[in-house]
């Protein structure tokens, strides 16, 4: 209805006001989930002597994150240098940026939850 230009439609003034609060909180999301995700460091290309990407043997009821790469009794899976992980500085100021990334996404996806939630609560 917003982007229509029928928005007009709707009579109830707190429906509408909840409605428009949505919308924005929606577009700032969305760019900021543009920005988020494209900064996002891909660790095991940007760390190589900490993260090999190796193929190892498949485990029963283990699922890989690269299942479609995996073939019959292997997958595809990261294997860390996690001593070395712990001390790179520059290892740990770009996964410290992930998680601070991807929590605000977390944020954001329980806030705009939280917002729909209302919405439907208010046009019950």
């Amino acid at each position: 209805m917003y982007a229509t230009g029928r928005f007009d439609v709707l009579q109830d003034k707190a429906i509408k006001e909840q409605l428009r609060s949505y919308v924005l909180f929606r577009g700032r999301g969305r760019a900021y989930y543009q920005e988020a995700t494209n900064e996002l460091f891909r660790l095991h290309s940007r760390c190589p002597d900490l993260i090999t990407v190796g193929r190892v043997p498949m485990e029963a009821g283990l699922v890989g994150r690269w299942t479609r790469l995996s073939g019959e009794g292997f997958r595809w899976d990261p294997v860390c240098d996690v001593e070395k992980m712990r001390v790179s500085r520059a290892f740990l100021n770009e996964y410290v940026d992930n998680l601070s990334r991807i929590g605000s996404l977390i944020q954001f996806t329980e806030q705009r939850q939280e917002h729909l939630t209302e919405i439907a609560l208010f046009t019950m």
